[in-house]
């Protein structure tokens, strides 16, 4: 299950009006002068996330009474959030803002984490936290609280003030809470909350148990010490595995294509001899039929030549006989003649007779003509036919000749490669549990050893284990962004990162607040690298304006604008959501990449602010 939440649309609701902005995954950039609503947004949508402070009552709030907060969580699930201005509990919708509607079933939650359904429960189970009665350290006498959603918004959240702080970015505005923020931090990083500070000194028993722990995890390490040495002496090099398996997909990728353009150019050389057969097959009957035809004429023309023969030889006899009724024509008186019209009659159909032969012979000769033109056909089908055929043939022999037997080498050739792929990702595992282990093995051995040691030395001895790890993902970030400074370590002295070894406070108010974007980015990335709960989710309020060009010198802290422009390029490529609201606008050719939303203060121009 992918961990946390991002959000995708932000409404102030009135009577007859709306006020909405859409935002996405990766980088979201709301970009615009001064007194267009920028902060407001902020302001609302830490509301809408269970914080007491209501937004400001501004003059272009009027008319206005409700704010929904649209959010989708990484596996695809949506809900709304719906909070009056004027405070109070939230409705929590199972669909999308537009699909709102009066008779909507929804479900009340508690703007206090302590009701049986709260805002920060819910939000908690988004960020992937399975239980909610974490507890984390109150205050030097070791009292504990329940760990809230708003113990982590500080570190999502960061708005303009607290960005150039030279105050940690482990700690809010608020003194009283540095305790339970160091907690929290160390809870964040570690998954481990301070349950256990309730139960006071531990047992003898409970010692006996640490001591079996600590013997197990010493077996467990010492097994995949003697594992990495098995490994490691098979002497694969994984840079070089990397660009085989580069070579061998890129080879695979192109014959793959080219099989796939052959294979559709040989459907299509299917396709058609499938319909010169059919063409063929109908040109045959015809034929056969038109044979037929033929034959009868022939018949029939036998037929009647051979009665068109017989008045030749009728007229040679000596007829005494009407051909027709058969009485004696030899009548005294010219009685004969009444037999005239009989010899008429007879006449008429021997001409009859040569008129059929000679329709039946025009009629053979159209065929004659029809044969010989479907017979061309038949000559050019077959050609066609042919000629396609041996394209098919072609086709079908480099496929299954050539290309699929290559197919099949490389295939294999990248089979036992990843095979050793796979033993390079079990050596690093091996190695990244082994710093687990080591991590446990730490935070155990001062238990078992007898030695007594302070919860706070206890604290700092596991929490720098974290930090270092915490610090290399900040590093690489400086790094990307070209900060003049990228060495990384964490200073328990004042819960802030060193670069280079100089404190975070000792920069300029751009170079801190940079670097505190970085260290906010870095324990997202951090926490989503090693499977820790997070809200998959950072909001920076002008991490690159921090102050007002008058008022401030040139070597005051004033970041540069290739930093400036790195720092966009990189976000821009983080799948999970950042929201920037910043009065400094990205490179043009990014723009169109991401999530950019424009505000001119300007009613003739554009979008004036968050407030139309």
């Amino acid at each position: 299950m992918k961990l946390g939440f991002y959000i995708t649309k932000l409404e102030l609701v009135g009577e007859d009006k709306r006020s909405s902005i859409t935002l996405d995954k990766g980088l979201n950039v709301i970009y615009g002068p001064t007194g267009t609503g920028k902060s407001y947004i902020f302001q609302c949508i830490n509301y809408m996330l269970g914080g007491k402070n209501q937004p400001d009552e501004i003059i272009e709030i009027k008319g206005y009474y409700l704010i929904r907060m649209q959010i989708k969580t990484y596996s695809g699930e949506v809900f709304t959030l719906q909070r009056e201005l004027a405070g109070g509990s939230f409705k929590k919708y199972d669909c999308e803002i537009d699909k709102i509607e009066e008779d909507s079933k929804f479900t009340i939650l508690g703007s206090t984490h302590a009701a049986q359904n709260s805002v920060s429960k819910f939000l908690l189970s988004l960020c992937g936290f399975p239980n909610v009665e974490y507890k984390v350290k109150k205050n030097a006498k070791n009292n504990v609280e329940r760990f809230s959603y708003r113990g982590l918004n500080h570190l999502v959240m960061v708005d303009e003030v607290r960005i150039i702080s030279k105050e940690s970015p482990i700690f809010s505005d608020k003194v009283q809470t540095k305790t339970k923020e160091k907690s929290i931090f160390k809870f964040i990083i570690s998954n481990k909350d301070d349950s256990t500070l309730e139960q006071g000194k531990k047992s003898e028993q409970d010692n006996t148990y640490s001591e079996a722990q600590l013997e197990l995890l010493e077996k467990l390490i010492s097994d995949s010490k003697e594992e990495l040495q098995v490994l490691e002496t098979l002497g694969i090099d994984s840079q070089e595995l990397l660009e085989e398996i580069n070579s061998l997909t890129s080879v695979k990728n192109y014959i793959t294509n080219k099989m796939e353009n052959l294979t559709i150019k040989r459907n299509s050389y299917w396709n058609e001899l499938q319909s010169y057969r059919a063409k063929l097959t109908s040109i045959q009957e015809l034929i056969a039929r038109f044979s037929l035809l033929e034959s009868q004429y022939n018949s029939d023309l036998e037929r009647l030549i051979f009665l068109s023969e017989g008045k030749h030889y009728f007229n040679q006899l000596q007829m005494e006989r009407c051909p027709l009724c058969h009485q004696d024509l030899n009548l005294i008186n010219g009685e004969g003649e009444e037999h005239q019209e009989h010899l008429t009659e007879s006449n008429i159909k021997f001409e009859a007779v040569n008129i059929e032969i000679s329709k039946i012979k025009k009629h053979k000769k159209d065929l004659r003509d029809t044969l010989y033109n479907i017979k061309d056909e038949l000559y050019n089908v077959e050609q066609k036919k042919a000629e396609i055929s041996k394209k098919y043939d072609q086709i079908n022999k480099k496929i299954e000749e050539e290309l699929q037997p290559n197919l099949n080498k490389i295939s294999n050739k990248l089979g036992e490669i990843l095979t050793k792929q796979s033993k390079i990702d079990q050596l690093n595992f091996l190695k990244q549990n082994l710093i687990k282990l080591e991590k446990q093995k730490v935070e155990i051995e001062p238990s078992t050893k007898g030695k007594k040691i302070s919860p706070e030395k206890a604290q700092e001895t596991s929490l720098d284990i974290y930090t270092k790890e915490l610090c290399k993902e900040i590093e690489e970030i400086l790094k990307e962004w070209k900060f003049p400074d990228t060495k990384v370590q964490f200073d328990l002295g004042s819960y802030d990162i060193l670069i280079s070894e100089k404190k975070r406070s000792v920069y300029g108010k751009g170079y801190r607040a940079i670097a505190f974007s970085a260290f906010i980015i870095g324990l997202m990335k951090y926490c989503f690298k090693n499977g820790l709960p997070h809200t998959g989710m950072i909001i920076l309020d002008s991490p690159l304006t921090t102050y007002k060009e008058e008022d401030v010198p040139e070597d005051d802290g004033k970041i540069s604008e290739e930093i400036q422009n790195n720092f966009y390029e990189y976000l821009s490529k983080i799948d999970n959501q950042i929201i920037v609201l910043e009065n400094k606008k990205p490179q043009q050719k990014l723009i169109s990449n991401i999530n950019f939303i424009e505000f001119t203060r300007n009613h003739n121009k554009g979008r004036y602010g968050f407030i139309e």
